[in-house]
């Protein structure tokens, strides 16, 4: 009669081999059909602008006229399409990019796969308000931020 461990190889240890293996495979199988459950935190992106010497604000902020401003969301997690809409308060858009020194107008960015909107101000002889509304679209899923830029004749 063979002795126990020496004579007749152990299959314990074949099986847990093979069960690993199995299990490793099925999971990489399951995560490619079914994809992966993205930690993706749609709503809770938050839209800010900064002037330049300025540090991002969210919702609002302000600067002097003549001066571009750059609209940009933040807390984004994963990937979005952009649908960018600019307007100043009255509710007339900005749509035409600046192709010289003109104010009033879209400096870079503002494009549906694009993170961020520059807006060259006018000079400002009373305050003025640009709007900035930002579709977000993930997933299928669609969401829409807003902030404001504050312009005025003088530093704040």
């Amino acid at each position: 009669m063979p002795k126990r461990g020496s004579d007749i190889p152990s299959m314990g240890a074949e099986m847990r081999k093979f069960w690993t293996v199995s299990f490793t495979t099925l999971l990489t199988l399951a995560f490619l059909v079914v994809g992966n459950p993205a930690a993706q935190a749609f709503g809770g992106e938050v839209l800010g602008c900064g002037y330049p010497g300025s540090s991002w604000s969210p919702n609002q902020c302000y600067g002097v006229g003549g001066n571009p401003v750059q609209f940009a969301p933040h807390y984004l997690s994963g990937t979005y399409s952009y649908q960018w809409t600019i307007k100043y308060s009255n509710g007339t858009p900005i749509t035409n990019t600046c192709t010289g020194p003109y104010q009033g107008c879209i400096s870079s960015g503002c494009t549906s796969t694009s993170s961020t909107c520059t807006i060259m101000t006018l000079d400002a002889i009373h305050d003025k308000t640009y709007i900035a509304t930002l579709q977000l679209t993930q997933a299928g899923q669609s969401r829409t931020i807003q902030a404001s830029a504050l312009v005025s004749p003088q530093p704040f």
